[in-house]
């Protein structure tokens, strides 16, 4: 009687695990995805803090629209992400990563002319690596979840690198 039992358990595993995949939409994660997600995570905090700084900090207006547009830009693209992440079960960070976190600092002890001429290069920086591996993990990604996400962030970041390479030309 045991062995029927466990011969029945056996049986029925793979249709179990199939319509788990079934259940969450056929997402299946790969460690790219999962890192592709925490990374454009920390990517959004930290933009939304530079984007916070410039408004505070930036002697130039166009310094300050830009950081405006990165807040309310990232804020939404950070929704987006974390309720993706919620639905798929992938944990988030709380903070953005060391160097992110150092480079938001070393900022903060700029001013004025300086501080726009950093914070510019600094941003351009970020958001070309962002597209970067944005572009990998939208032809790498094995969830189309995660992939339909990626390809929705693309753009936007896309359109913050054109302002700012508009905005540190305007400084020059």
């Amino acid at each position: 009687m045991k062995a029927k039992w466990i011969l029945l358990a056996i049986v029925l595993a793979p249709p179990v695990a199939s319509f788990s995949a079934y259940a969450a939409g056929g997402n299946q994660l790969s460690r790219h995805d999962k890192v592709w997600m925490k990374k454009a995570h920390q990517v959004n905090m930290a933009e939304i803090k530079a984007g916070q700084l410039a408004e505070k900090q930036g002697k130039a207006a166009v310094i300050k629209q830009v950081g405006h547009t990165l807040i309310s830009d990232h804020r939404m693209l950070d929704r987006q992400l974390t309720q993706a992440a919620h639905a798929l079960g992938v944990s988030l960070p709380d903070m953005p990563s060391a160097k992110q976190i150092a480079t938001m600092q070393m900022l903060q002890t700029k001013s004025g002319a300086k501080f726009d001429k950093t914070w510019a290069r600094a941003m351009l920086h970020a958001h070309m690596k962002a597209i970067n591996k944005t572009e990998m993990e939208i032809s790498r990604a094995s969830s189309p979840k995660v992939k339909q996400l990626a390809q929705k962030t693309l753009p936007v970041l896309q359109t913050h690198l054109n302002m700012l390479q508009k905005a540190e030309t305007k400084l020059k």
